[in-house]
C-alpha cells in the first residue's frame, strides 16, 4: 500500500508519513519491515513503542470510546498509532484492515485452506503443507487435521460445541448471568464447506467487521478519517 501510494505522486510536493507500532523482542514485531519499506521508498517513518505505562493511562478513555470491551491489545496499539498521527496534524490514515481476511492471511486459514485441499489435490496438498510447516506460517498438522480433512463438517460442530461449553462454563463469568444471557449464534459458527466460504464469513460476519468499528472509534476520538 505504501508503495503503491508512493508511485502515484512521485514528483509531488506532498509527503506522507508512516506510523508503526514497535515492540522489542516480541517474534511478531514488525519494524524490520516497514523500516525497509520506508528507507527503499525514501519515506519519514514514524515508531510507536507502546508502554504498559502507556495502557494503564490510556485504556479509560478507550473503553469510553468503544462503549464495550474489548477482545485485543490490538485496539490499544491502534489508538497509541492513531494517537500520534493526529500529534503530527495528519487528518486521512490508510489502516489497510482486511487483508488477512481476503486472502487468508491468518494461519487458522491456511490450515482449513490445506483441509479442503487434501480432498482436491492430494499432491499439490503435500508440497504446499511442507512450505507452510517450514516458513512457520502454520505452527502444527496432526491427527485433529487430518480428520478434519476428511470429516470437515463433524470437526466444526464439535468444535462449536466445544465453543459453547466453554462459554457457559467460565469461571471468570457469573453462572446466573451467563444462563440469563447466553446467546447460541454468538459461540456457534456456520459449517464451512469451501475456502471460499471461509474467506467470506471472515470478511463478512467474523473478524473485519468488529476490527473495522474499533478503527472507527478510534479514529474518531482523535478526529480522524481512516479508510
Amino acid at each position: 500500500i505504501v508503495a503503491a501510494i508512493n508511485n502515484l505522486q512521485p514528483n509531488s510536493h506532498y509527503s506522507f508519513k508512516t506510523f508503526t507500532a514497535s515492540f522489542n523482542g516480541f517474534e511478531k514485531d514488525e519494524t524490520v519491515y516497514s523500516k525497509a519499506i520506508c528507507d527503499k521508498l525514501g519515506i519519514k517513518k514514524i515508531l510507536i513503542q507502546p508502554t504498559e505505562q502507556d495502557l494503564i493511562k490510556q485504556l479509560p478513555l478507550i473503553l469510553k470510546h468503544q462503549q464495550e470491551p474489548t477482545q485485543s491489545a490490538s485496539v490499544f496499539t491502534q489508538w497509541m498509532a492513531y494517537k500520534t498521527a493526529a500529534a503530527h496534524g495528519i487528518k486521512v490514515i490508510i489502516d489497510g484492515q482486511g487483508a488477512d481476511e481476503i486472502l487468508g492471511g491468518y494461519s487458522k486459514q491456511m490450515e482449513w485452506f490445506l483441509i479442503f485441499l487434501k480432498q482436491e489435490n492430494y499432491a499439490l496438498f503435500t508440497e504446499l503443507k511442507s512450505k507452510l510447516l517450514q516458513n512457520e506460517f502454520i505452527g502444527r498438522w496432526g491427527k485433529e487435521q487430518n480428520v478434519a480433512a476428511y470429516f470437515p463438517t463433524i470437526m466444526q460442530k464439535i468444535a462449536n460445541a466445544k465453543n459453547a461449553y466453554s462459554s457457559k462454563n467460565n469461571s471468570f463469568l457469573d453462572k446466573n448471568f451467563v444462563d440469563s444471557h447466553y446467546n447460541k449464534s454468538s459461540t456457534q459458527k456456520p459449517i464451512i464447506d469451501s475456502f471460499k466460504s471461509l474467506l467470506h464469513y471472515h470478511t463478512s460476519t467474523f473478524g473485519l467487521p468488529s476490527l473495522l468499528r474499533y478503527a472507527d472509534r478510534n479514529a474518531m476520538a482523535f478526529g480522524l478519517e481512516v479508510r
